[in-house]
């Protein structure tokens, strides 16, 4: 929702039935346990859910209504796909998870030599082993899941930011390496006129800005 706020202000883009094509990985939040999620059903595919009456709808064009003063109305189609969100999902847990309080730097340096062994086809359990198969089937850097587990260094070392520079780095590692991720595995389209380079700054601030908003919102529930 958020990129299309300031698209909607401007009036650069119509108002009535917005579609918004999403894409998920599966280990998302309301994931049942059924079939269709099922690693075996996913891998090397991508399908829709919810088309007709997707849950967040209301909520969507709520928010956007808001921010237009007049009724949007959105047509959203989200996507399951193959991504690496399992491995960013376990790797925040160690940090922010119910037994984060015991997480030492020496654990997520042996964190990292497991990714280090992923990488080099030695995944440690099932869950890595699918990592392996995306990261085998998709070219998506080691450099950026280094960056992810050195945001939850910086977790174990900071818990306040003097400035808006060190608070964009810790954004970045935490939340900008997903969406960079997700821009590597996706690709982008022959035929798009947009530089590659430009895809990816698009993503990296769509994902800083999403981040810094859900650090505004923890400050509001604390």
């Amino acid at each position: 929702m958020l990129p299309l706020v300031p698209l909607i202000k401007a009036n650069l883009i119509k108002s009535k039935n917005i579609i918004i094509d999403a894409k998920s990985g599966v280990s998302g939040a309301g994931r049942g346990a059924n079939e269709a999620n099922l690693y075996t059903e996913i891998a090397e595919g991508i399908h829709s859910y919810g088309i007709t009456g997707h849950r967040h709808v209301p909520e969507i064009e709520q928010g956007l209504s808001e921010a237009a003063n007049f009724e949007v109305t959105v047509r959203f189609t989200p996507h399951l796909m193959p991504i690496s969100r399992v491995w960013c999902r376990r790797t925040d847990e160690l940090v922010d998870g119910i037994n984060g309080w015991s997480t030492t730097p020496e654990v997520l340096d042996k964190w990292e030599q497991r990714l280090f062994d992923l990488f080099h086809g030695r995944p440690p359990d099932l869950y890595d082993a699918a990592l392996f198969h995306t990261i085998t089937n998709y070219p998506i850097d080691i450099q950026l899941f280094k960056d992810f587990i050195e945001g939850m260094r910086m977790d174990l070392k900071k818990s306040r930011y003097e400035n808006f520079d060190e608070l964009y780095l810790y954004s970045y590692h935490v939340a900008g390496t997903v969406a960079l991720m997700g821009v590597q595995l996706m690709g982008t389209s022959p035929d798009s006129k947009a530089s590659p380079e430009s895809v990816y700054h698009s993503a990296l601030s769509f994902a800083i800005a999403t981040q810094l908003t859900d650090i505004l919102r923890d400050i509001g529930e604390e």
